[in-house]
């Protein structure tokens, strides 16, 4: 559901229209390798050691995996409610912060 709600709003502010303005020249700016290439690296390892994990049956206390470290923060109900938040914060910046830049002005 929230991944129809980010499209919804991307759309709305003219992400999927076809002369790159607004919204879709800010992520297009953002994409360069220099800014892509150290996410793309984490991404690469975390999926390493997701692969690896599980490969060592699923469970494994050698290999740390993102979920044997997610369960342990889930355990408290504190933890439970920070990632929530934390969630809730990914998805607002995501999607706020693009919109409320200045859209250039079109040469006329």
């Amino acid at each position: 559901m929230p991944v129809l709600v980010a499209l919804v709003v991307y759309g709305a502010l003219g992400g999927f229209s076809p002369r790159p303005d607004g919204i879709t020249s800010y992520y297009r700016a953002r994409g360069d390798s220099t800014r892509v290439l150290p996410w793309a690296a984490i991404f690469a390892v975390a999926l390493g050691l997701e692969i690896a994990g599980l490969a060592l049956g699923g469970r494994s206390k050698d290999v740390p995996t993102l979920s044997t470290t997610i369960d342990q923060v889930l355990v408290t109900h504190a933890g439970r409610w920070l990632l929530y938040l934390w969630w809730l914060w990914v998805g607002y910046r995501a999607i706020a912060r693009p919109a409320t830049r200045q859209r250039p002005s079109e040469p006329g």
